[in-house]
């Protein structure tokens, strides 16, 4: 999907968890993240999409990180609802 909003909130959070991760040898970096080793590789392969965004979040928790979402506008609503407003079929009345 293009632009997909959870595949890039995916990719943020494993690039997060890669940072601890790769600072450290490749079993203690499992270990201490709660992971099976084949996970980690799973992350380490880009293969984010067999993780849940909730399941990244906890890893993250594990080792102390806190995860803040954050909700905000990226175009201006008003303009896409007049647009709809104007584009939608009127009714006729009798």
């Amino acid at each position: 999907m293009v632009n997909d909003p959870i595949a890039a909130l995916k990719r943020q959070l494993a690039d997060q968890i890669l940072a601890i991760a790769n600072t450290l040898d490749f079993f203690i970096a499992a270990s201490l993240l709660e992971l099976d080793p084949s996970r980690l590789s799973d992350l380490r392969r880009g293969r984010v999409a067999r993780f849940s965004v909730e399941r990244l979040i906890r890893i993250l928790t594990t080792v102390g990180r806190r995860v803040d979402i954050t909700v905000s506008t990226v175009d201006r609503p008003e303009r896409r609802w007049s647009k709809v407003l104007r584009e939608r079929p009127r009714r006729l009345t009798t």
